[in-house]
């Protein structure tokens, strides 16, 4: 029987951890209960949120958190009925106060140990992440639709690593109303803390209770917000609070590096390492830094066990390379380690996957970071690699840039955050070449496709057939080919070539698309849609009129499509050339003969990596201009005579499925003309028989 909950399964050793890491039990006396208001329902939301409040308490490091939801739908029922809590069993203690049900004025707590499943769920064990948390799960047997379900627990951290040190960000917007929205930061009065700046819907309070000064931040009625796709990585979807007592980045650091250590326990066999990437690479900085990388990419396998404290702290050095496996810290101190050996001044970095553009923004917390690389500095310039991604292309000695925008170095005496560059404009790209051979007799039309791709493409080539092999391959190339060419048919298996030392990945296939040759009736002509399937998905439109984050258009990136015709009846290169031109991107169209066949070529370039709010507009409008010059059809005549004319046709977009709205129009303008015809006929008929008519009678 396949398991529940995807990459979660029962944690078999649960029972020792009842009553010692999870408990049932009433909440601390530093927690102030709140009243429960009633609230109504809005804009027909699923849920509504009577209570959300968070107290955190910094002497005793623990956050005490409290929901109180009222249950508006049976859909709602079906996933809210299963309570499921995240705790670290390793430095962290969980004390459920309650799971209540109220309901016709009784309130029912269904909070008991021996209802309790503790699960670990692993949701990225595809990409060797093991965090080492557990869930304690409860599933609600009876939960009816209109029932409030009231949940509170306390969450008690028993890490030592910053000291009394904490932080915490906190969301102040949901993605379904709340009724009263309430944040609560305890400490001892005279301590020192730093906050960020207030979202304006939050109403803020600070009084003394004894020895402890209470802020509080608190909001009524605060609608939905709706997510919004596509964001830059350094906007959040919803307004947040931060409140940190770290005082600055360098503080962190210096914690860190008190408790990692650069020098191996044993160093004998990393000794033996070390005089094998000496005798590879001789005193030549540049080849020591591609051994050296190998070393600690290639023969250390990237596996993230880090429960506790060691999510944090790495393990020994001379451990790591015994076991031939590390996480992104360790594989990374590793790599330090092996060039600052070598003579080349290195240090890890820790870097957020998610928010790196943001962390400028944010203030000094380790719970921001998410990743360690690697920072070198070979003959005046900065490397920066990445030792657990497996699929980079070219030298290490030649990366100088990594997609995590800001880093925090850990090396004595650093204070602030580092730059990471972006890639180069031009490094990622991505060409097609295309030949088509249309017949109008079967209908069917051949093809020959190659596909050139280069940096994080290629990369990204790279890790698909490594990981799913030619199948994998076939199903991306059909997938991409088949927005534009529907119905294609791949006739043989795609041919992948890889270029690792430039950092190119080619793939060769052959396709034929059975009805690729569509009817025109009306016109009595055939047409075959030329429209380039590499630009589906890059240039993307805004669907949101109410739209009020900036919209993602990701890193620089060019692509180049070229459609070659080969028929009888097709002689001329007639397209003009047409461009599209916005802050955001450019698109450029055209055609041109090589030989005796036309050749029909697009291209398009990235300018920014966002689109403002204020721009959407012109944004917008340039899109569908750029889709208008890349509705191509080839026109050949039914009846096979030659024709030498090629040009936009506005019923056919993207294959002929979908009318853009110049087709649309063009549509209407068609349909106008025939009822004016017809009309005008109709007049000249009436007047006609009105003057027959007329002389019978006289």
């Amino acid at each position: 029987m396949a398991p529940m909950i995807r990459d979660a399964y029962v944690h078999a050793g649960a029972e020792p951890l009842k009553g010692t890491r999870i408990q049932v039990a009433p909440a601390a006396d530093w927690v102030e209960r709140s009243k429960v208001r009633s609230a109504t329902r809005r804009d027909a939301a699923p849920v509504t949120c009577l209570l959300a409040e968070r107290q955190v308490h910094v002497p005793s490091k623990a956050s005490y958190s409290r929901r109180v939801s009222r249950l508006e739908t049976p859909q709602a029922v079906q996933e809210m009925s299963r309570i499921e809590i995240s705790f670290d069993p390793e430095i962290q203690v969980l004390v459920i106060h309650a799971i209540s049900i109220f309901r016709e004025g009784k309130l029912t707590n269904h909070a008991r140990l021996e209802n309790i499943e503790l699960i670990r769920r692993e949701q990225r064990l595809d990409a060797g992440i093991l965090n080492g948390e557990l869930s304690a799960l409860l599933l609600l047997k009876d939960v009816r639709t209109g029932d409030i379900l009231d949940v509170e627990f306390t969450v008690a951290d028993e890490g030592g690593l910053f000291g009394d040190d904490i932080s915490w960000l906190q969301a102040a917007e949901q993605g379904y109303p709340v009724g009263d929205w309430r944040f609560v930061w305890i400490d001892r009065a005279g301590s020192r803390c730093r906050i960020s700046e207030k979202p304006e819907h939050l109403t803020y309070a600070e009084r003394e209770a004894g020895e402890l000064l209470i802020r509080t931040w608190t909001a009524e009625n605060v609608p939905a917000k709706e997510p919004e796709d596509q964001l830059p990585p350094d906007v959040f979807p919803v307004s947040i609070l931060q409140v940190t007592t770290h005082e600055s980045w360098g503080g962190m650091v210096e914690r860190l590096l008190s408790r990692w250590s650069a020098a191996p326990s044993d160093r004998s066999s990393l000794d033996v390492e070390l005089s094998t990437i000496r005798e590879i690479s001789g005193d030549d900085p540049e080849k020591l830094v591609d051994a050296a990388v190998a070393a600690a990419r290639d023969a250390v396998r990237y596996q993230n066990y880090s429960p506790g404290l060691l999510a944090m702290v790495p393990e020994d050095l001379s451990k790591i390379w015994e076991r031939r496996f590390g996480d992104c810290k360790e594989k990374s101190l590793l790599l330090t380690w092996l060039l600052c050996e070598c003579g080349i001044e290195a240090c890890p970095v820790l870097v957020s996957s998610s928010i790196g553009r943001a962390l400028p923004k944010l203030l000094p917390s380790p719970a921001l970071f998410d990743h360690v690389v690697t920072r070198a500095e070979v003959g005046g310039r900065i490397l920066w690699i990445d030792p657990t991604d497996l699929h980079r292309g070219g030298r290490p000695s030649e990366w100088t840039h990594l997609p995590f925008s800001w880093g925090l170095p850990l090396r004595a005496g650093a204070t602030e955050l580092l730059e990471i560059p972006d890639a180069p404009a031009g490094e990622m790209f991505l060409k097609v070449k295309e030949r088509v051979k249309p017949d109008s007799r079967s209908r069917a039309v051949a093809l020959e496709i190659e596909i050139a791709a280069g940096g994080c493409r290629a990369d990204w080539l790279r890790g698909l057939a490594g990981s799913q092999g030619m199948p994998g391959i076939q199903k991306f190339i059909k997938g991409l080919m088949e927005t534009t060419r529907r119905g294609v048919e791949l006739e043989e298996d795609p041919v992948y070539h890889d270029d690792r030392a430039s950092n190119e990945g080619r793939i060769e296939v052959r396709a034929r698309i059975p009805k690729g040759v569509l009817q025109d009736p009306e016109y009595a002509r055939d047409l075959v849609p030329l429209a380039p399937f590499s630009f589906v998905g890059v240039l993307t439109g805004v669907e949101n009129p109410r739209r009020r984050g900036p919209l993602a258009l990701g890193s620089k990136d060019r692509i180049e499509h070229e459609i070659e015709v080969e028929h009888p009846h097709v002689s001329k290169a007639d397209f003009p050339r047409q461009t599209v031109k916005n802050a955001a991107f450019q698109v450029d169209a055209g055609s041109r003969m090589e030989g005796s066949r036309p050749v029909y070529w697009f291209s398009c370039s990235t300018l920014q990596d966002r689109v403002q709010p204020t721009d959407l507009p012109l944004y917008k409008t340039a899109v569908e201009r750029a889709y208008g010059i890349l509705d191509v059809s080839l026109h050949l005549p039914a009846s096979g005579r030659r024709v030498g004319q090629q040009s936009n046709d506005p019923e056919n977009r993207w294959g002929g499925g979908i009318p853009s709205p110049r087709a649309a129009r063009a549509g209407e303008a068609r349909e106008s003309a025939k009822i004016v015809k017809f009309a005008a006929i109709g007049i000249v008929v009436l007047v006609i028989l009105f003057r027959v008519l007329w002389s019978l009678m006289i």
